[in-house]
């Protein structure tokens, strides 16, 4: 598969998806947030910093992606389009279940 279309994955999913759905959640009260991480960033400046956080997050992604190997970096688009996929999946069917 080539890297762009796991990059483009990586940012729809990780990037957007997840953002788009725990924002969803958080301000329907049917989700909380349970990643160390985002907790804290979320504590300091909500759904906002959680955004800029992904976005400077993914350009250090592809920072290290463009200066590895090319043998073995498409582990890196590939494993944030797959952790995106499941996660916005996850975030989808609790916000699913918790509005019915």
């Amino acid at each position: 598969m080539r890297d762009s279309v796991l990059w483009v994955g990586a940012i729809l999913f990780w990037g957007l998806g997840d953002t788009l759905t725990t924002a969803v959640g958080l301000s329907s009260g049917v989700t909380r947030e349970v990643g160390p991480v985002s907790v804290h960033v979320l504590g300091i400046g909500g759904v906002g910093l959680l955004a800029v956080f992904k976005i400077v997050c993914l350009f250090a992604a592809f920072g290290w992606w463009y200066y590895w190997p090319s043998g073995n970096r498409v582990g890196i688009p590939a494993g944030l389009a797959l952790v995106g996929v499941s996660i916005t999946v996850w975030n989808v069917a609790l916000i699913t279940v918790g509005v019915l």
